[in-house]
């Protein structure tokens, strides 16, 4: 199983200012830089109210949305949706994490902020917190806030879960040493002759028993998911044998 690491801990917002100002398209997030490579698998936020927030990962440095999904918030509870696509960051650039919602006909405010935050809300190490981000005026989920304010201060609070690179490489050498040592070409052909069957029920079973329910409920969408691609490309294999 992934052991996901959050840099600010899922830790309580319930000291949090929930007496925020602008109602409307707001967005908000926090700047960061890495020590060591890590791979992006999930996206999150941590809201005042119930609402589809949409959470993006951006190259800072280059001014580049790197990813982007919808998470549905909770009142000051963590809410974590994994992204379709992993992004690997490398150290050297500056990278930011952004929350935006459109408030207009709730009336509410959808964030909350603090200004002299537990130091958990300034996370320093593998990923260490620079500053925060608000609007400018040009306010969009594809746009990247281009004011800051300085630490300690904390706004949104959008955050991600990460792998660490040399863990993901420890995963793919538990699940198959060889697929570290061979080719990819020869691995095909070593995959196919020492692992050609199918996992049998009892041997899912186990893993299930070890996974919480959320993991199992995003276990089976991306069963499903994939099951959807495979029957996808059998009817356009059946199209083209026409």
């Amino acid at each position: 199983m992934r052991t996901i690491t959050y840099p600010l801990g899922m830790a309580s917002t319930a000291d949090f200012n929930t007496d925020s100002l602008d109602v409307g398209p707001v967005a908000l997030g926090w700047d960061f830089v890495i020590g060591t490579p890590i791979i992006v698998v999930q996206l999150g936020i941590n809201a005042r109210v119930s609402i589809d927030t949409i959470v993006s990962l951006w190259d800072v440095t280059t001014q580049t949305l790197l990813g982007q999904t919808s998470v549905p918030s909770s009142p000051l509870a963590w809410r974590f949706e994994d992204i379709g696509t992993p992004i690997s960051l490398t150290p050297g650039h500056t990278f930011a994490v952004i929350g935006w919602a459109d408030t207009t006909n709730t009336g509410v405010p959808w964030y909350i902020f603090n200004d002299i935050p537990p130091p958990v809300f300034n996370p320093k190490g593998t990923v260490t917190y620079q500053n925060s981000r608000y609007n400018d005026g040009v306010i969009g989920p594809n746009h990247l806030p281009a004011l800051g304010l300085g630490p300690p201060e904390i706004y949104g609070v959008p955050d991600f879960g990460y792998l660490s690179d040399k863990l993901l490489g420890y995963l793919k050498s538990r699940i198959d040493p060889m697929a570290l040592i061979l080719p990819e070409s020869q691995y095909v052909i070593w995959a196919e002759a020492h692992h050609p069957h199918v996992p049998k029920v009892a041997e899912i079973l186990e893993v299930l028993r070890s996974m919480t329910a959320e993991e199992r409920n995003r276990a089976l969408d991306k069963a499903r998911e994939l099951a959807n691609y495979g029957r996808v490309f059998q009817e356009a294999m059946e199209e083209f044998k026409k």
